[in-house]
């Protein structure tokens, strides 16, 4: 591609984590259309658990349905979503709502389920769990083993290539080139270095917080939103559209 014509050969590999090919794997069974089908399924998973996520058993019942149609109204609404879902493909639903069962189950103080799921998005692309982490009940020992476990995906590829599953999973999100869907086009070469400093400003500051004193429920929802959206916004990349909108 484009892209990876800009980067050096040991960039060129697949840069999901080991879990995607596992967690669309049936899309085999049908070879022209079984990769946007298995999108359409993580899609339809995600808004279910968006309406799990604002349903509250005591509200009124008018209540209910407004919160779970208002946030899927915002679900389903951006555009770019449908494009890249049905025009070329997506891998990134399934992360997603890996990563929304682990808000889940922080909200049900069920930590190791926490730790499970988001270590598995983790191994399905590391980010938007790599996000969440400063947000995860740090202090729970069983949230730690849970994270552990939703990691062991990535360890066969880790023994079998060390070096060129670090560079294709989680460091060429570094070195890709940037157009406008980043911050860092419109900097100067020398001011490159504020971005990540900022991203890891607002994650150490999460962390801190997190570890002084466990964070309530709302405030992980909101910080998280907060850093992710710093990270999309900074993170040095190429509009994964490009070519579709010239």
């Amino acid at each position: 591609s484009p892209i990876r014509d800009t980067l050096g050969p040991e960039f060129r590999g697949y840069y999901y984590g080991p879990l995607t090919m596992i967690g669309y794997s049936p899309s085999l069974l049908w070879p022209v259309s079984g990769y946007k089908i298995a999108g359409v399924f993580y899609l339809l998973a995600t808004a279910v658990l968006l309406g799990w996520r604002v349903w509250e058993p005591d509200d009124d019942p008018a209540l209910k349905f407004a919160n779970i149609a208002f946030v899927l109204a915002a679900y389903f609404l951006p555009e770019r979503m449908w494009v890249e879902l049905f025009s070329r493909g997506a891998h990134d639903f399934m992360p997603t709502a890996l990563v929304l069962g682990a808000l889940l189950a922080i909200k049900k103080n069920n930590f190791f389920a926490a730790g499970l799921l988001a270590g598995l998005s983790f191994s399905t692309k590391f980010a938007p769990a790599l996000f969440l982490l400063p947000f995860l009940p740090i202090r729970r020992k069983n949230m730690w083993i849970g994270f552990a476990l939703g990691l062991l995906p990535q360890v066969p590829f880790l023994l079998w290539d060390l070096q060129g599953f670090i560079n294709n999973v989680y460091l060429v999100r570094f070195f890709m080139p940037s157009d406008q869907s980043s911050l860092r086009y419109y900097l100067k070469p020398e001011h490159y270095w504020w971005l990540p400093a900022a991203l890891a400003v607002a994650m150490t500051i999460a962390a801190y917080r997190n570890l002084r004193r466990p964070l309530g429920y709302g405030t992980v929802l909101i910080g998280f939103a907060l850093v992710m959206i710093v990270g999309e916004v900074t993170f040095i990349d190429r509009d994964p559209l490009g070519d579709y909108n010239t």
